[in-house]
């Protein structure tokens, strides 16, 4: 579990009874809390499909600014994909190597691989990229940069969703959407509006999603990132490393999956105004 503060305050002496917990409008009990600070596992992906290219020296910004920011201890992989997830650089600890591996994620502009058109298979590659980060441990996390468009992925966006959750692993995202005109025209019928979708599947799996403006978007990137993008990449970034680990009592293994509700406890709308949690929505089946 992370909490997000909107106004930057800490939540105070926090503990097991700060919270409220309910598996399917039963209470359950939350038996401990602890603060987990442990090294990190994340896979940046990155869409590399023709509606993207235009911004790419903004996504690689984005990217390389994550990698700066992460801790030295933190593992990270990357990945491509457009048509189809390309794996370029296996979980390391050596970020260097990703920052090398991102100056060639993009083709050369004016070479024939620049031009061609291969869809783009967002929660395909999202499903398949959990297989990369192999056996999962506490922690993972698949960041991804895109505009959001999906056209050719074989199954939705609730199976990826579902493959995050059977292990645990949180998704966040920057999406740099199209103007809402020319998306319209490029939606999926089966998922409806990207943003709505990239929403639902972060605060599903406990992550959190970014949204440039469309001002921001359409500038060139000159090698800074904006200053607008500062505080709520730093927030993605702080939920990412640090979170609460919860210790809940369930009176039985779950043998399906099971949605749960978390909440505080403290009944002052102040509180509850200002802080917000974010935590998978489920617990996965004990098989």
């Amino acid at each position: 579990m992370s909490i997000i503060s909107w106004d930057g305050s800490p939540l105070l002496n926090q503990g097991a009874r700060s919270f409220d917990a309910s598996v399917q409008w039963d209470s359950v009990e939350i038996s401990s809390l602890a603060l987990d600070e442990g090294p990190r596992r994340i896979l940046l992906l990155i869409d590399t499909s023709t509606s993207f290219l235009d911004k790419s020296d903004l996504a690689i910004g984005l990217a390389s600014d994550l990698v700066d920011h992460l801790p030295s201890s933190s593992e990270m992989g990357l990945a491509s994909f457009s048509g189809s997830l390309t794996p370029l650089v296996s979980p390391t600890k050596d970020h260097a190597e990703i920052l090398r591996g991102l100056q060639s994620v993009f083709p050369p502009v004016g070479s024939k691989s620049h031009i061609k058109r291969h869809g783009t298979a967002l929660w395909d590659a999202v499903r398949n990229g959990v297989d990369l980060l192999g056996d999962s441990q506490v922690g993972d996390a698949v960041f991804v940069i895109t505009d959001g468009m999906d056209t050719t992925s074989k199954e939705d966006s609730n199976h990826a969703i579902s493959a995050l959750l059977a292990k645990g692993i949180r998704l966040s995202a920057i999406e740099i959407a199209y103007p809402a005109g020319i998306r319209a025209r490029m939606l999926s019928p089966k998922e409806g509006d990207p943003v709505d979708r990239m929403v639902y599947a972060t605060d599903k799996t406990g992550g959190f999603a970014i949204f440039p403006s469309q001002n921001l978007a359409d500038v060139p990137f000159k090698g800074k990132i904006p200053s607008e993008l500062r505080k709520p990449l730093d927030l993605e970034y702080h939920l990412i490393v640090t979170f609460y680990r919860l210790d809940v009592k369930l009176s039985r293994a779950p043998e399906r999956q099971l949605e749960w509700k978390l909440s505080l406890s403290d009944p002052r709308s102040s509180v509850r105004k200002n802080f917000e949690l974010r935590y998978p929505k489920s617990f996965p089946p004990c098989n």
